[in-house]
């Protein structure tokens, strides 16, 4: 399994190559397991990401394709050490490191999109912030045309096409959570 997420604002624009950052399956946290701040770093923001999972191998996808591709989507948390980014980021060094370390990633609950009108804008409420996404499913499909352009997706592989404009700060007895059109499929306790 492969997680992809696209360095891009939900209200940006795709770029071809696409920036995109890998981050290693060793690093995702799943429900019910609290996601617990490394310590290598004292600034942390957490990203909340409408996410998509692949159902089926795909190389070369079209974006008309694509949700033929697409069997569930859901909320994921990001976890950026901002400290180690920023300085990362001013001497021009990558940051892999963002989706290398442990608890980088917290996924929620999927939703599947067997049934779901994927369509309809993606109503998001994160700790009493409502965000809403027009044309989620269109970007998420573009996304898989833009990854698959270059790799193969496989079955379980993760998409997360952009982060929402709401950030959060992840603070030790906090829990954070996430609902997606009033369902709860983000709820990430921090230790």
């Amino acid at each position: 399994m492969k997680i992809i997420a696209f360095d891009r604002r939900s209200d940006s624009p795709f770029t071809l190559p696409p920036a995109v950052e890998l981050i290693a399956d060793s690093a995702v946290v799943t429900p019910p397991h609290p996601l617990f701040l490394p310590d290598f770093d004292t600034e942390w923001e957490g990203r909340i990401c409408p996410a998509y999972r692949i159902g089926r191998l795909g190389k070369t996808v079209d974006a008309r394709f694509a949700p033929r591709y697409i069997d569930a989507y859901g909320l994921v948390l990001r976890l950026i050490p901002a400290g180690t980014d920023k300085a990362l980021r001013a001497a021009g060094m990558p940051v892999g490191l963002d989706g290398l370390f442990d608890s980088a990633l917290y996924t929620g609950t999927w939703l599947l999109t067997e049934g779901a009108d994927m369509s309809a804008p993606l109503a998001v409420s994160c700790d009493g912030v409502d965000s809403v996404i027009n044309g989620h499913f269109e970007a998420a499909c573009k996304a898989v045309e833009s990854v698959t352009r270059y790799a193969t997706v496989k079955t379980g592989d993760i998409i997360i096409p952009s982060w929402l404009p709401v950030a959060v700060v992840p603070r030790p007895g906090v829990t954070i959570e996430g609902s997606i059109d009033g369902t709860v499929c983000l709820s990430v306790r921090i230790k």
